[in-house]
């Protein structure tokens, strides 16, 4: 895997939940008129992909449903395997947001860099297993 793909997939999964919060911060009890709303500011265009099993469907839909109504342009891409995102050129020209599971993205890229073999970096500790990792994030 390349150097730049990690780093890219690590600054768009970041950018990806900093717009979720700041979606999340609004609030949607407020009746304010369309020019209030975050959906009369247009956002641009936002590409999320993900893959195309039930779970990560359904996280990828939220992430459509919230960028939508902030008022950016979404489209989704749906993928059998992470693959596909984190090869040479599918990423990041043709994806800005890839929603993943902290544990899922931390084995694919441990067992790419490290070998099928390599020693486990995920613990049930979702912070524990990013400071484990850090070195392949920061590659």
């Amino acid at each position: 895997m390349h150097v730049q793909a990690r780093r890219s997939l690590t600054v768009a999964v970041s950018a990806g939940l900093l717009l979720l919060a700041g979606c999340a911060g609004d609030d949607l009890s407020s009746s304010g008129s369309d020019e209030e709303s975050p959906s009369a500011s247009g956002g641009g265009e936002v590409r999320i992909s993900g893959q195309d099993f039930p779970e990560a469907a359904l996280v990828a839909a939220m992430y459509d449903a919230l960028l939508s109504d902030a008022g950016y342009d979404t489209t989704v891409k749906l993928v059998g395997t992470r693959d596909v995102y984190m090869g040479a050129g599918q990423f990041p020209e043709s994806i800005d947001v890839v929603p993943e599971y902290v544990g899922g993205i931390v084995d694919f890229l441990n067992t790419t860099e490290n070998g099928p073999n390599a020693e486990p970096l995920t613990t049930s500790d979702p912070d524990e297993s990013i400071d484990n990792a850090q070195d392949l994030l920061d590659a």
